[in-house]
């Protein structure tokens, strides 16, 4: 605890780090949401689903954190029950901590499109904090050894946990890291610094998607609700949800008929199979059909090279007012970016050459 701060006005602050990390993601994704459950438990659905997500969550965060054949809050628990007659007043600040960022993210039901746990990394120095606790009262609550050597049951399992976790690091953690660095390589860029390095700042910088991201993004967009758009675009073939969703663009009446259309058209079963002309192997297109010419153009688009625009989504402020402002490139679906940030300058983030990352100004909306 910082010195001169109370625990009370500690507590507070933490919470606030948990309201702040809710409140910047909640703004980026506020289009996805689904309306009926903005405002926390208006279903009776809601509540099961939260328990189930949090309740994963903690679990992905147990098991990964360390990659250790131990679970972190076994160890934890073993040492708090072993050394329960030592705990202090002070015991209690990580676990009402821990308590308070898990209660409050427990209330935002929002599934991200992010790896592991969803907001819970912002527990994690205090989940540290309590395993550190919990092999020092291990090794503290055992009774005093007697004469004979190797009877000190505190230190031995003190450093058996000691033994777990180092195995972890060392024969867990290099391949997983190896693993998520060759199946996410865009997870490798640092697109931050890239912009800092290049001089960018009052801009916007727009990071192209792939046609099936941008597809759900335009549903979000037309208040179509997130578990919606999952089920949808694994039912209907991408030059059919590309011509469908143009025509709802149009106008209000047509997007308040979206739903339905698509819900028929999903109803025909015709999901179409892998187009396997653009890196993105989900993408798929109705076989031995021809393409309307706007879905060739998205195509054509794609092969010039795309990234994952989702793994950045939290460079942007809560506000969406930073010095630099990162955005989904819709292409020229762009015209409501360029007015929004009107005297910005504006550029693409895009693969060069070699998938080296480029930044190149643009005009105005359009590929």
């Amino acid at each position: 605890m910082p010195r001169g701060c109370t625990p009370l006005k500690f507590l507070r602050e933490i919470a606030g780090e948990g309201l702040g990390r809710v409140g910047v993601e909640g703004a980026i994704e506020q289009p996805a949401r689904e309306p009926r459950r903005r405002h926390g438990f208006t279903t009776v659905d809601v509540r099961p689903r939260a328990i189930a997500r949090t309740g994963m969550d903690l679990h992905q965060l147990n098991m990964y954190l360390l990659d250790s054949p131990v679970p972190m809050l076994v160890v934890v628990a073993l040492g708090y029950f072993a050394g329960r007659r030592l705990l202090a007043a002070r015991d209690a600040v990580p676990f009402a901590a821990a308590g308070a960022l898990l209660g409050l993210l427990f209330f935002y039901w929002h599934r991200d499109t992010f790896y592991g746990p969803r907001f819970l990394y912002s527990v994690v120095g205090w989940l540290v904090l309590l395993l550190a606790r919990a092999m020092v009262l291990l090794r503290r609550s055992a009774p005093a050894p007697d004469v004979t050597p190797g009877r000190d049951l505190g230190l031995n399992a003190t450093f058996a946990v000691v033994i777990a976790i180092v195995t972890g690091l060392v024969a867990i953690a290099p391949g997983r890291i190896s693993a998520y660095r060759h199946s996410t390589p865009d997870f490798n860029l640092h697109p931050a610094r890239d912009a800092q390095r290049a001089g960018v700042g009052n801009a916007v910088v727009v990071i192209p998607d792939g046609w099936g991201s941008r597809l759900i993004a335009r549903m979000w967009q037309l208040g179509l609700p997130v578990r919606g758009t999952s089920r949808l675009y694994a039912a209907i073939d991408a030059c059919t949800l590309e011509r469908t969703l143009a025509a709802a663009e149009t106008t209000a009446t047509a997007a308040s008929r979206l739903p339905a259309v698509l819900d028929s058209i999903a109803g025909m079963r015709r999901p179409g199979v892998p187009g396997r002309v653009t890196a993105d192997p989900n993408l798929r297109l109705q076989p031995n059909e021809v393409l309307a010419p706007e879905c060739v153009s998205e195509i054509e688009v794609d092969q010039r090279g795309f990234y994952q625009f989702a793994p950045y989504l939290w460079l942007n402020r809560a506000g969406l007012d930073g010095d630099v402002v990162w955005a989904r490139d819709l292409g020229p679906r762009n015209a409501a970016l360029f007015r929004r940030y009107a005297g910005r300058a504006f550029f693409r983030y895009v693969p060069g050459q070699h998938r080296e990352p480029l930044l190149l100004p643009l005009s105005g909306p359009g590929w």
